[in-house]
């Protein structure tokens, strides 16, 4: 379990939610997330679980709140190894899922609690349900794919991804997941030729040009070694190699 929690800390636990646009209740409950978010960046949790709480005061079906809610107990939860409070971040990402069936990280916080308190099975079936009720979702299936990577299983994750881009053919998420996937089985040319297209429709992935450049550098370095050419020997007592 130790490389899924690697993937826990690192894609889940610094992303809290907050919304790009709101109506005027909405954009004050915003607020409280966004100070709630820098709260628990820095460490302060109880302060930033009162200003997850203040946010669901001002809007009581703020699935962004409920979800910010899970991500600081499931912190807790996992620090002080207490069963309690991780089923209380399960409380609150079910929260967050109920009040917004395609929440993609409320989905994803889920998935990884489940498979953290030995419930992988259940774990699958929740995403698996996700794209049962919803058969055109492209995050479905990414978040699906994501979890089958984390255990192993790059095949059905590449078919995911595979089946997400003929759903949406731009969609970076997909691509870039996919280059990750080719670049982990050795396939460079086909990992930057993903993670380029990636790009190319989400400019804001400031990491991938300089992943792209490693990589063709990778790959310029196999075209380059050539053997030593074979020589034409005159005759049998040709001892000039």
């Amino acid at each position: 379990m130790k490389k899924h929690r690697q993937f826990h800390r690192s894609k889940l636990f610094v992303c809290l939610a907050v919304a790009s646009c709101c109506a005027v209740v909405g954009c004050n409950a915003n607020k409280y997330n966004v100070e709630g978010k820098r709260l628990y960046e820095q460490g302060q949790y109880p302060q930033a679980i009162s200003s997850f709480q203040q946010a669901l005061k001002v809007q009581p079906r703020d699935a962004n709140a409920y979800y910010n809610l899970g991500v600081t107990f499931h912190q807790l939860g996992n620090q002080a190894k207490n069963p309690q409070t991780l089923a209380q971040a399960e409380s609150f990402y079910r929260q967050a899922i109920e009040n917004n069936p395609d929440h993609v990280e409320a989905h994803r916080g889920l998935a990884v609690l489940l498979a953290e308190t030995n419930r992988k099975e259940l774990a699958f079936q929740t995403l698996r349900d996700w794209l049962s009720s919803r058969p055109d979702s492209t995050d479905a299936r990414i978040e699906l794919a994501r979890l089958y990577k984390e255990f192993g299983d790059k095949t059905t994750a590449t078919q995911l991804l595979s089946d997400a881009l003929n759903v949406d053919y731009r969609n970076a998420r997909a691509l870039r997941a996919l280059g990750h996937i080719r670049e982990e089985n050795g396939d460079l040319a086909q990992a930057i030729a993903n993670y380029q297209r990636s790009y190319e429709i989400n400019n804001v992935q400031t990491d991938l040009p300089q992943r792209i450049g490693y990589l063709q550098q990778r790959l310029a370095s196999t075209y380059n070694f050539y053997p030593e050419p074979t020589r034409v020997v005159n005759s049998e007592n040709d001892n000039s190699r």
